[in-house]
């Protein structure tokens, strides 16, 4: 399976689709397999922290969620084959599976009600879809956690934190389980219809993450690790052009 690496993060290449059937095959397997989608600042967050860093290098699956990822990929000349893979899509790729398959999903993250909701909403979608089980994203054991994951016996676990936790947590998840774990962030809020994705002109302007700041005004104070990125990137096919290659060769002023 070819992989694509950025900032010492390796991409799958997979579609949706393709990412849904490996992920539903490890689950089939009772095989515990972390799966995160890194955008741009999670990148940039990482090379500075070295937990949420050892997450994404350990992970089964990592899918570019962000057009930071696809941008920086083009620039360094390795661009992603299908594009950009959406937490959202993928989880819901995942659940059409489980549906068919008779795979159960345990939700765990948001606010108060909001797995529920979610777990709710996809019931009506894919009637044949089993929930192992639901819980916020609020807690103060995580052990405690682990063990209401581990009696639901849960097929796919969903895990929808904000980063750098939900990466973390779901990196000690997958350690503890026999099943795999995706780190979805805030793809429950969309399930349960309590946020709205953007409209699909602004996903093909590849200004989704516009549309989310202006809904979550909040968001614009995290765009500086998407600046660092970006930064992060220029210097890097700075330093990959053949003449500063030679200056690095030779160690030229």
């Amino acid at each position: 399976m070819k992989k694509i690496e950025l900032f010492g993060v390796m991409f799958d290449t997979l579609s949706p689709e393709e990412g849904a059937d490996a992920i539903i095959a490890c689950a089939k397997k009772h095989q515990s397999a972390l799966t995160v989608t890194p955008n741009g600042s999670i990148v940039a967050t990482a090379r500075r922290n070295e937990a949420l860093f050892s997450s994404l290098l350990n992970a089964a699956f990592a899918f570019p969620d962000g057009t930071s990822i696809l941008w920086a990929a083009r620039r360094l000349h390795t661009p992603f084959p299908h594009g950009r893979v959406t937490g959202v899509d993928l989880g819901e790729e995942v659940l059409r599976r489980a549906a068919r398959e008779g795979l159960s999903v345990f939700f765990f993250g948001g606010r108060e009600g909001v797995a529920t909701s979610a777990a709710r909403a996809l019931c009506m979608r894919y009637p044949k879809l089993t929930v192992a089980g639901c819980r916020s994203g609020y807690f103060d054991d995580l052990c405690a956690v682990k063990k209401e994951l581990v009696k639901s016996r849960a097929d796919i676990v969903f895990c929808c934190l904000s980063s750098p936790l939900q990466e973390t947590v779901g990196r000690e998840l997958a350690d503890t389980l026999s099943c795999p774990v995706l780190t979805l962030g805030g793809s429950l809020d969309i399930y349960a219809g309590r946020l709205r994705r953007a409209p699909r002109v602004m996903q093909a302007m590849s200004l989704e993450w516009l549309w989310r700041c202006l809904c979550e005004p909040r968001r614009f104070l995290k765009l500086t690790p998407l600046v660092r990125f970006a930064f992060d990137v220029l210097c890097l096919k700075k330093a990959k052009t053949p003449c500063n290659r030679a200056k690095n060769r030779y160690n030229t002023k």
